[in-house]
């Protein structure tokens, strides 16, 4: 399977849906859709971008993990996103990654493990409504020089938080 559309019917795509699909390089979500389950699309090497259309509320753990040509997530600011659980982005290659207002809860290791240092900017995180930074979160995400947290930070857990990363 290359390519995957969704059509408005569907809300939630379950856990392990389209794991280890080696071909896919084209998902389509329908603007239903509030969850995407935890290894949804985790170690789909050929994937590139995806869009996550506003009605998204949940991504799971490892969702789009292992996807190592992903170097696009399109979220737009009008999204209702208030939970990214850990590892979702992990060991990807997102180039740039906009944090809607909305988002509350990020879970541990989300962008760890950032191929080649490819992740350099973080659009809109100082407005985002996360109160607790958890450890691991950027490990390994080399590209990064620059980070400004939310403004309602109130904990941070950051055990190996910056762990090979060239933050000034």
């Amino acid at each position: 399977i290359g390519i995957i559309t969704f059509d408005g019917v569907v809300t939630s795509i379950g856990d392990y849906a389209f794991y280890h699909l080696a071909k896919l390089e084209n998902i389509t979500l329908g603007k239903n859709v509030e969850k995407i389950g935890d290894y949804a699309f985790n170690y789909c090497p050929k994937l590139t971008s995806i869009a996550i259309p506003d009605s998204v509320k949940t991504i799971g753990p490892r969702a789009f993990g292992a996807c190592k040509a992903l170097t696009e997530v399109i979220i737009n600011p009008t999204s209702q996103l208030t939970k990214i659980e850990s590892s979702a982005f992990q060991n990807t290659a997102v180039q740039s990654f906009y944090f809607p207002n909305t988002l509350e809860t990020l879970g541990n290791a989300v962008f760890a493990y950032n191929e080649k240092g490819s992740l350099t900017t973080l659009v809109n995180f100082e407005n985002c409504a996360v109160t607790s930074i958890p450890e691991e979160l950027f490990r390994q995400c080399s590209g990064l020089k620059t980070i400004k947290f939310p403004k309602g930070v109130t904990e941070i857990n950051g055990k190996n938080m910056f762990t090979y990363c060239d933050v000034d």
